[in-house]
């Protein structure tokens, strides 16, 4: 009986497989971020910001539908990925490398979304507390300061 092996990755590394596993969600997800923003946003949102963006599929399918985003991760295997698969379609995106509870961006966004589970990464309150504090810093002016006024009042 041969050896059997066993083969230890981590997904991240290998972003393309990442997309395959969620490429069926991508449509109806900028979907939802577009009706919730006409929804609950008292002007059009045009600049979206998303952390822990990954291989940057959301952040792909917004720039092809015109609007300006940033993102940013941990994975330089899945920035590189996003930044590659940005050129190839002639899209433009501001990407960074940068952790979840420490971050500032260039701009402020309109709106900053997260569709898959990462806020899990935060395993402290503290980490959790940084995010939030860099998301409402990093909207533009009148939605952040409202985060913040809530986020201090908890």
């Amino acid at each position: 009986m041969g050896r059997s092996r066993t083969l230890s990755a981590n997904w991240f590394d290998y972003p393309q497989y990442y997309d395959i596993a969620f490429q069926g969600y991508t449509e109806g997800e900028i979907d939802f971020i577009e009706a919730a923003c006409r929804k609950y946003c008292p002007f059009e949102a045009r600049r979206f910001l998303e952390p822990a963006c990954g291989t940057g599929r959301l952040i792909t399918a917004l720039a092809a539908r015109g609007y300006e985003v940033t993102g940013f991760d941990i994975s330089r295997p899945a920035l590189s990925y996003l930044r590659r698969r940005l050129t190839r379609r002639q899209l433009h995106a501001e990407t960074f490398e940068a952790e979840l509870s420490d971050f500032r961006v260039s701009r402020p966004a309109d709106a900053a979304y997260c569709t898959v589970n990462t806020f899990r990464h935060l395993l402290t309150e503290q980490a959790a507390r940084g995010h939030l504090e860099c998301i409402a810093r990093s909207l533009y002016a009148p939605i952040a300061a409202a985060g913040l006024r809530r986020l201090r009042s908890a």
